[in-house]
């Protein structure tokens, strides 16, 4: 099975994850971006015909690792706003009959009797809660829609939970386990060190420090070495002016932001995954769960909102 989802060993607490949710054992996974944590719940999720919900807080994340597995011929599928009624109606098919052994979908899900009734008509042996830090009131990216997760997971015969996070401090993690009521969990807390990054600040203060950010930027993601890039800006404004003046450059960037339809988020995703478009520049909401294994470089116009966002969004390079 390892070999099928294109994995030739396993990384640190890999393995131990993946028997702890064979075994029926709640865990909690701390593991840094680019660690392998999809593979933790993936794995178990198709060794097994009963089903396996994994709960994502971004269309952008579901769709990618959904977009992996069926490439690769696996039994998965994902329900989330914005897509076509007749492919929802399908993956709830999916669901209910058995074919799919692995349903991707946002915590609002839940709020959808449709959804629910597609759910009783299976054994659920897993739910997977990625980017488990978004329950925590204490860390950076604090979801109340997670916060009804422990009580969906109640309702649906408290299947087992494994919470995967790539940031959660001591207390952010204790505060996971407490909500999610785990039973004697397993915790895998891999190392943070990423000898394959290099980090860099330039001190840009003063008259004319915008233009001169710009001007870096542009020298800087001119060197084909430094594509494809994530640029992050602070507003919504900005991404849409830093994309458009690396564009008078030459340079294909495209804006990604929370202000943009779905579709057009959805396309300009798709065409960074693709390799059509190689900067993408956004704000947070492209902080999370994005998998493209080529990326040469991230960018930060401005202070991200705290240390654990910023290790998260540099951990894309």
């Amino acid at each position: 099975m390892l070999a099928k989802l294109g994995y030739e060993h396993w990384r640190p607490g890999q393995k131990e994850a993946v028997e702890a949710a064979l075994e029926g054992r709640d865990s909690l996974i701390v593991m840094p971006t680019g660690g392998g944590k999809s593979l933790c719940y993936q794995l178990p999720g198709l060794a097994s015909e009963d089903l396996t919900i994994v709960v994502s807080p971004l269309i952008a994340l579901m769709r990618d690792q959904w977009l992996r597995l069926t490439q690769a011929g696996q039994p998965v599928t994902m329900i989330s706003s914005g897509m076509d009624e007749g492919d929802a109606w399908a993956a709830l098919e999916d669901v209910r009959s058995g074919e799919a052994r692995i349903v991707y979908c946002a915590p609002e899900r839940f709020g959808s009797k449709v959804f629910l009734d597609a759910l009783a008509h299976r054994r659920i042996d897993l739910i997977a809660v990625d980017e488990a830090h978004c329950v925590s009131e204490w860390g950076h990216d604090f979801r109340p829609d997670y916060l009804r997760l422990p009580q969906i997971a109640d309702r649906l015969g408290r299947p087992t939970v494994m919470a995967c996070t790539a940031t959660a401090t001591k207390p952010v993690a204790a505060e996971i386990a407490h909500r999610f009521g785990m039973r004697d969990p397993l915790q895998v807390r891999s190392g943070f060190d990423r000898p394959n990054l290099s980090f860099d600040v330039v001190p840009l203060e003063g008259t004319g420090s915008k233009a001169r950010r710009q001007a870096l930027l542009e020298a800087g993601l001119g060197d084909p070495e430094n594509r494809p890039a994530i640029v992050y800006c602070g507003t919504r404004k900005d991404t849409d002016e830093v994309a458009a003046t690396l564009r008078e450059t030459g340079i294909d960037a495209r804006p990604y932001h929370a202000g943009m339809e779905s579709e057009q988020r959805t396309a300009v995703q798709r065409r960074f995954m693709s390799g059509e478009t190689e900067v993408i520049v956004a704000t947070n909401a492209f902080g999370m769960g994005v998998d493209k294994a080529n990326v040469r470089s991230v960018w930060h116009m401005t202070i991200p909102t705290s240390v654990e966002a910023y290790y998260q969004e540099a951990g894309r390079a």
